[in-house]
C-alpha cells in the first residue's frame, strides 16, 4: 500500500519460497512499515527480504503465550540488528498506524494515544521483564508476567542477573 511518501508492505502469511518469488519478480518492495510474514516465525522475514524491504517499523501480529512460541527470537534479532523498530500484539494489544502520506502515527493499547513514531519507545528493545515483588524475571511472552505496575524492564539476560533477579522458571529465559 502506497499513501503519499509512505509505503507499507502486508505479507500475511508469506514465508520464504514467497519472499523469493516477490524479490525474483522484481516487486517493489522496499516500505516504511512491514507486517511480518507467519506471526514472527523463523520460516518467513528471510534476510535478503528483510534487505529488499528495508523497513523503519514493523508490526508482528501473534497472541501472548502462543504455542509455537512466535515470535521467534532470530527474527527479533534480525530485525534489531536492521535498525527496525518493532510492535507486537502480544506485547502492544492492537496496533494502529494511519499516515498522511508524509509521516506515520502509532498507536497501540500499552500506549498514550497520539504519539508520533519518533516518539515511541519500541518493545523490541525489551527483551526481559522482571518482578519487583518476586525478583523473577522472564521473556516478553511468558504467561506468567507481572501485573504492569510490578514491572521492571531489562534489554539483557545479565542485566537481571546483575540486579539480583532469578529466571522464571515456566519461561526460562
Amino acid at each position: 500500500m502506497e499513501h503519499g511518501e509512505k509505503r507499507f508492505i502486508f505479507t500475511g502469511d508469506a514465508e520464504e519460497l514467497s519472499e523469493s518469488e516477490m524479490i525474483a519478480g522484481k516487486q517493489k518492495l522496499d516500505a516504511d512499515v512491514l507486517k511480518v510474514g507467519h506471526h514472527g516465525s523463523s520460516s518467513s522475514t528471510s534476510p535478503q527480504f528483510l534487505q529488499a524491504v528495508a523497513p523503519q517499523y514493523a508490526v508482528i501480529m501473534c497472541g501472548a503465550g502462543n504455542d509455537y512460541g512466535h515470535p521467534h527470537q532470530e527474527i527479533l534479532t534480525a530485525l534489531e540488528d536492521a535498525g527496525v523498530e518493532v510492535y507486537r500484539t502480544d506485547l502492544d494489544g492492537t496496533v494502529i498506524m494511519t499516515s498522511d502520506g508524509d509521516s506515520i502515527n502509532i498507536e497501540s493499547q500499552k500506549q498514550d494515544s497520539g504519539k508520533s513514531a519518533a516518539a515511541v519507545q519500541p518493545e523490541a528493545a525489551i527483551r526481559y521483564i522482571g518482578n519487583k515483588n518476586s525478583l523473577k524475571f522472564h521473556r516478553p511472552d511468558c504467561p506468567n508476567l507481572p501485573a504492569e505496575k510490578n514491572r521492571i524492564y531489562f534489554n539483557s539476560r545479565d542485566e537481571a542477573l546483575n540486579e539480583k533477579f532469578s529466571p522464571c522458571s515456566n519461561c526460562q529465559p
